[in-house]
């Protein structure tokens, strides 16, 4: 079985799943596995941010970032490990705090490192995975969930889900500057969105309204003369849509789109990118390049696609790519075996010497000098959030621990 264009190693460790049954749209209810539980003391607290947060709907995609004023542990603390429990997509929730999904669950932690709320949401022994996330201005968290499009409160209730049915692989969410939330993936075989049928295999974009209601579903050859898939999406501070495309034709490109689905521009990213998912601005974008036998280095790219300058990590990640976030300065955020902060000229600056984050995180989750892995970033303003997995006893089969961290001043 195909799963559509071209996948990207680092980005889309995804599965197609069946759908399951859901409620339909304005449920409303509780969806808390463990509710709203403070998660006990906070940890390892060394202060904080005030939570202040730009006007934007997904501010890991367009936040600024001060180097000179992001450093420090602010927290770390443990994640419980159900099921799959390493970090899958993250995201700041804007007062701040952080939301992180597992392959199973979504979970909010508050500005100062409480758990404040846990959402199980793929049942015990079946099959999905959560594919995106995303932050609208009133904390509310936008889930794409296997089977179901769900909007969560920033207490952790449910303020509607919407059912999908069809073999789909979800790829990515984002709220737009009118409020709508837009979803990407590929269905394999036919899909429906409430009364929106999609026949046949694709890559596919789907709006819902704030109440939950299906605003227009469609594959992006209906917008683009070939087969597309999107590998991810975000949004800027215009409000409006960037999707990571892979053109049939060859070529990975980040395309922003209106909120009625209108092209506004597109950049081209260079043959050999692996990673580029949030990595935009409205002039620039940047690629992460690398494989098993070569070591990654991050380009930043203009509008026309010209290479403005290339990085080279000093240390050789264990993820063969590095996640890379965009900020509105022109720079970006990324892990390569320390977080860096990358200004707009690619001079590095690391925001955690001297291993501290490392060493917080070891401290969390109960565990000793081993190193972090799968590591996922986001950005809010005046903070770096990072959520991945530290392997103890690699050589003895090893044991992960997972992890959420927050770096401020």
């Amino acid at each position: 079985m195909t799963h559509g264009p071209r996948r990207i190693p680092f980005l889309l460790l995804c599965a197609l799943f069946v759908s399951s049954a859901c409620a339909s749209a304005a449920c409303g209810g509780k969806i808390l596995e463990e509710g709203p539980d403070g998660g006990g003391d906070p940890p390892d607290g060394r202060g904080g941010l005030d939570g202040s947060s730009p006007d934007a709907s997904t501010p890991d995609m367009d936040a600024a970032v001060d180097a000179t004023s992001v450093h420090g542990v602010a927290w770390a603390a443990p994640m419980d490990a159900i099921d799959d429990g390493s970090p899958y997509v993250i995201a700041a929730d804007q007062r701040g705090g952080v939301v992180v999904a597992t392959t199973t669950t979504v979970a909010r932690w508050d500005a100062s490192g409480h758990r404040a709320w846990r959402v199980r949401m793929v049942p015990e022994g079946k099959s999905g995975i959560v594919g995106g996330l995303a932050i609208d201005r009133n904390g509310d968290v936008a889930v794409a969930g296997p089977g179901m499009a769900l909007l969560a409160g920033s207490d952790g209730h449910t303020v509607w889900t919407a059912r999908v049915d069809g073999l789909l692989d979800t790829r990515g969410a984002a709220v737009l500057g009118d409020g709508s939330i837009v979803h990407v993936g590929w269905n394999e075989a036919r899909a429906a969105f409430g009364s929106t049928v999609l026949p046949t295999r694709g890559g596919f974009v789907t709006r819902y309204d704030g109440a939950g209601n299906v605003l227009a579903a469609s594959h992006l050859y209906d917008l683009f003369p070939e087969e597309t898939g999107p590998f991810g999406v975000g949004v800027d501070r215009d409000g409006d849509a960037r999707i990571l495309v892979q053109h049939a034709a060859g070529g990975l490109a980040v395309e922003t789109f209106d909120a009625a689905m209108h092209r506004i521009r597109s950049i081209s990213l260079p043959d050999g990118t692996d990673n580029a998912v949030g990595a935009a601005t409205n002039d620039a974008a940047f690629a992460v390049f690398g494989d098993a036998v070569t070591p990654p280095s991050i380009q930043k790219v203009d509008v026309a696609g010209k290479p403005l300058w290339t990085f080279q990590p000093p240390k050789y990640p264990t993820d063969l790519s590095p996640p890379i976030v965009a900020d509105e300065t022109g720079g970006a955020i990324t892990w390569a075996g320390t977080l860096l902060h990358l200004d707009a000229n690619g001079t590095a600056t690391d925001l955690t010497p001297n291993r501290t984050l490392e060493a917080a995180v070891n401290g969390a989750v109960g565990t000793s000098g081993f190193s972090i892995t799968g590591a996922k970033v986001a950005i809010d303003r005046g903070a770096v959030f990072v959520a991945g997995v530290v392997m103890a006893n690699p050589l003895g089969g090893g044991r992960f621990y997972p992890f959420v961290a927050k770096i401020g001043r």
